[in-house]
């Protein structure tokens, strides 16, 4: 149970952090008085019990006082960002959406930093919509920016913080994508990345207050402004040649000039931020060498002598790139990102030129993007908090399920045991964790508990095991008996396993991983034991036919350098078929067979919309299996016998939240 300190409303969902009524942050039952558990609810150590904070309060204000803390991330992925860079650059600028990304995990690393203090912060939800996509402050700290999801469309919005007015600035449906917003240092104008209705990507300059909009004529979704405004950084990726570049150019895209260039497994990753004085700009970097370790690094580019130079030795699972800020005083980074594969994205602060990071937020939700004032008194972010359930069909379709497990937190991936059970990953208990049920929700039961993150979760045929993906010991596949006993690791012998699926007669399981930094699809004996290398190309999301004869997997076409659906034979090989598939494609979300075998099931994005399509194996277009309105599905699993089908609906709660920091 949490309380709002303020109003004394009482909430049983114990993910929200702030009050729906009166945005204070919400106390947790048990805390001592007046001590609640909020972001930053930090620990010296991970899996330690959440730290107790002492709070004086004022007449207005409630303020934190945090002790010193260490940076809690010792175990954490990075996704395949050459890929994201490059196909979503591509897929956005071609179709209006943003990267459907190929999500992958990596495995655990430790980088632990030196204790550092972080000064009093206090935290002021600014909307209570749930719609914001993306949020900035004006540096002044008057004015708000916002992004509003309005359906499957964007509108800009700009609000008066003080009077809680506000103007529209763009409608919802004068672009078909828009994205990063930015003030400019003067206060005067808003920036963004936009596809215009002729599906050209490029970034935009609009008066604050609305008026007449300027076109800059760059195709890149991530950027900065330099300090005095006259100046743009930018992120390019060319998918032919695998080259990824950080460019600089007059503010109105003219006489563009390289500052970086990589290629091949070292690679630009979006996001930049100027430094205040105009001399160094940070950016990020990749190096698929890194795996099983993760794969970005924080970098700084110097005007004064083109040179860089890395910022620490810390490696990083994920950064958002509208989320990197400098402080005021050229001392400090922040960030939203995490260090850990699976955990919820969060604000860190990074020292310079030390490198040392230090996580400012902890919870479930996760905090998107970043904006500061030109004092460095306040900082701007989105919170996300993600509602997942799990609903149960009695027959194959999934338009006729009913919930039986209500969205109490989030859910990641499930699966059926022959006797009708299922079993799922969710942080119902404060971290993700697996476990199993009846198929109407009854006789919930954990059978992991060591507050490691883990994902997809696969029962064995004969209904005793289960096994999941785990970031300990570099991300391997681990296996646990079906009542909770005997958890164990599963020696693949392969760098970075993952998404593990079992064979129909349950001799193998099947898996992606990342030898020679090239995600590939590998099996092994069921029991353990030497991994056996399936395809030498790069693939993901393996599931085997219902009789056991094929697999099917997500696979980059060397040819055209586009994401396909194949199958491949059993015993691995080329694909003996390919389908093309939409951009906006979930990959990360995999593939699985109907029960017949006659289609292959993937999810497709169509805006914010998420649908379950089916592709027939023999030959034809797609066809739709839903049309949902929210929540939208996120995860399905069939039923053993073949008769039912389970499926995980979700949405996110998105807000404008101001952590002030003082001192």
């Amino acid at each position: 149970m949490k309380t709002c300190p303020k109003c004394g409303r009482e909430y049983e969902d114990l993910s929200l952090n702030f009050c729906l009524d009166d945005g204070e942050w919400l106390v947790e039952e048990g805390t001592e008085a007046p001590t609640r558990s909020i972001p930053p609810d930090l620990t010296d150590d991970p899996g330690e019990a959440p730290t107790k904070h002492k709070i004086s309060k004022t007449d207005e204000t409630e303020v934190l006082h945090t002790r010193a803390i260490k940076d809690d991330s010792d175990i954490r992925g990075r996704r395949s960002s050459l890929l994201y860079v490059i196909a979503g650059l591509a897929a956005a600028a071609v179709l209006g959406i943003g990267a459907f990304g190929l999500y992958v995990w990596a495995p655990f690393f430790s980088d632990r930093t030196e204790t550092i203090s972080i000064a009093e912060i206090t935290a002021e939800r600014l909307t209570g919509e749930g719609s914001v996509w993306d949020a900035a402050i004006s540096p002044d700290g008057k004015f708000l920016a916002l992004l509003n999801v309005e359906g499957n469309e964007k509108s800009l919005q700009v609000k008066q913080i003080e009077t809680n007015s506000t103007v529209e600035i763009l409608k919802a449906g004068d672009f078909q994508y828009i994205d990063n917003v930015v003030f400019s240092p003067d206060g005067n104008f808003i920036f963004f990345t936009g596809i215009d209705p002729d599906k050209r990507l490029a970034i935009y300059r609009v008066p604050t207050l609305g008026g007449s909009m300027l076109t800059i004529p760059v195709a890149s979704r991530a950027f900065s402004l330099s300090p005095d405004g006259s100046q743009i950084a930018y992120s390019e990726g060319n998918p032919k040649t695998t080259e990824t570049s950080i460019t600089v150019s007059k503010a109105d895209g003219t006489e563009p000039r390289r500052l970086v260039t990589k290629v091949g497994k070292q690679w630009i990753d979006p996001g930049n931020s100027w430094s205040p004085d105009g001399k160094r700009l940070l950016f990020l970097q990749g190096d698929d060498d890194r795996l099983p370790n993760p794969l970005l690094s924080l970098a700084i580019y110097s005007f004064e002598d083109d040179s860089v130079s890395n910022l620490g030795t810390g490696q990083w699972d994920g950064i958002d790139p509208r989320g990197i800020v400098w402080d005021p005083t050229g001392d400090f980074v922040y960030l939203t990102g995490n260090r850990i594969g699976g955990e919820p994205s969060q604000v860190y602060r990074v020292s310079v030129p030390g490198g040392e990071a230090v996580r400012i937020t902890q919870s479930n939700s996760n905090y998107w993007g970043l904006s500061i004032t030109s004092d460095g008194s306040r900082l701007v972010t989105t919170e996300e908090v993600l509602k997942t359930a799990i609903w149960v069909s009695q027959d194959l379709d999934p338009m006729e399920s009913t919930e039986v497990f209500p969205a109490k937190g989030d859910t990641w991936s499930l699966d059926w045991t022959p006797d009708g059970r299922i079993v799922y990953v969710s942080d119902q208990s404060g971290a993700r964790e697996v476990w199993v049920m009846n198929d109407d929700g009854s006789n919930q039961k954990q059978l992991t508990n060591d507050r490691i993150p883990k994902s997809s979760p696969a029962v064995s045929p004969d209904g005793r095991t289960v096994v999941y993906s785990s970031p300990v010991e570099g991300f391997q596949i681990y296996k646990v008996s079906i009542d909770g006993g005997n958890p164990a690791r599963i020696n693949t012998g392969v760098v970075g396993p993952g998404e593990p699926v079992f064979s129909s007669d349950g001799k193998y399981i099947a898996f992606s991983a990342w030898p020679a930094g090239k995600q590939s699809i590998f099996r092994m004996p069921a029991e353990g034991g030497r991994a056996e290398r399936l395809t030498d190309y790069f693939s993901s999301a393996p599931t085997y036919s219902p009789d056991g004869s094929m697999i099917a997997c997500f696979f980059i076409d060397e040819k055209d350098q586009f994401m396909s659906l194949g199958i491949i034979p059993a015993g691995g090989g080329t694909p003996i078929k390919k389908f093309s598939i939409p951009a906006n494609t979930i990959s990360r979300r995999g593939t699985l067979w109907t029960p017949d075998g006659k289609s292959i099931t993937y999810l497709v994005a169509d805006g914010e919309k998420v649908d379950l399509w089916a592709q027939p194996v023999t030959a034809g277009d797609p066809v739709r299996l839903t049309d949902f309105d929210l929540p939208w599905i996120q995860r399905r699993a069939y039923s053993r016998d073949g008769k039912r089908i389970a499926i995980t609906r979700g949405e996110s709660l998105r807000n404008a939240v101001m952590l002030k920091l003082a001192g």
